[in-house]
């Protein structure tokens, strides 16, 4: 399958947000079995790390945002 009409940063999020739900269904239902404690934390961090990936990604497009509207960040003064 290909994704199409997305840019680099928009597939980013989207694999990023799917790895991060996949996480955390599996790493819950090792959880509430109780057979593999090991193996769900080491999922359930896969899938909090997809998160931390997740939100920089989403903090860096807003603060472009906030810097374009603001007329770019060389315009902000200086604070000594």
């Amino acid at each position: 399958m290909k994704i199409t009409g997305l840019t680099r940063v928009e597939k980013l999020k989207l694999i990023g947000q799917c790895v991060k739900a996949a996480t955390a269904i599996v790493g819950g239902s090792l959880i509430l079995v109780e057979g593999h404690p090991y193996l769900a934390t080491a999922i359930l961090a896969i899938g909090g790390v997809a998160n931390e990936i997740v939100s920089f990604v989403k903090e860096r497009e807003n603060k472009q945002i906030l810097d374009e509207a603001s007329g770019g960040p060389e315009s902000k003064p200086e604070i000594n």
